[in-house]
């Protein structure tokens, strides 16, 4: 029987130790959790998870999308659901490319492991055949953020 894991990454600068992530298993003891602020761990984990059959939600905590506009005078101005904390703005932009950076450096991890499994970003398709490995954007803030050498 598959399980359910969350993961979630805070999405930093590895080199500089501030990127870090969890897994949390959705069935059973949450407090069973693993932490780590490794890409190679995360590569690994979600590697055997996907082994053991279970289905992986992953989220990054960096844009994985961004707003078409109607009007050219809107293009550049923050998503709607970002508050205060515009894809556009410095920080945003940073986290974007470092996240895209990392994704496709841990989706080529995973594709080199499994080469027959394929991501999805639509819950609906999450489960289907081939298809256990849900790709969703997280918010992470205050006191979640990963800092060097901890999460």
């Amino acid at each position: 029987m598959s399980e359910h894991i969350v993961y979630c990454a805070d999405v930093g600068a590895p080199a500089k130790g501030n990127y870090g992530w969890v897994k949390i298993p959705l069935e059973g003891d949450p407090t069973v959790r693993v932490e780590s602020t490794s890409l190679d761990q995360l590569s690994a984990e979600i590697c055997a998870d996907l082994d053991q059959g279970n289905l992986i939600a992953l989220g990054f905590e960096c844009p994985l999308w961004l707003s078409l506009p109607i009007r050219s005078e809107d293009l550049c101005k923050g998503r709607q659901p970002d508050g205060n904390r515009s894809a556009f703005a410095p920080a945003g932009a940073w986290v974007a490319l470092a996240g895209l950076q990392s994704m496709t450096w841990l989706f080529s991890q995973v594709r080199k492991h499994r080469p027959d499994i394929d991501l999805v970003y639509d819950p609906a398709q999450w489960g289907l055949p081939n298809r256990p490995l849900l790709v969703w954007e997280a918010f992470v803030s205050g006191d979640a953020h990963a800092e060097k050498g901890t999460i």
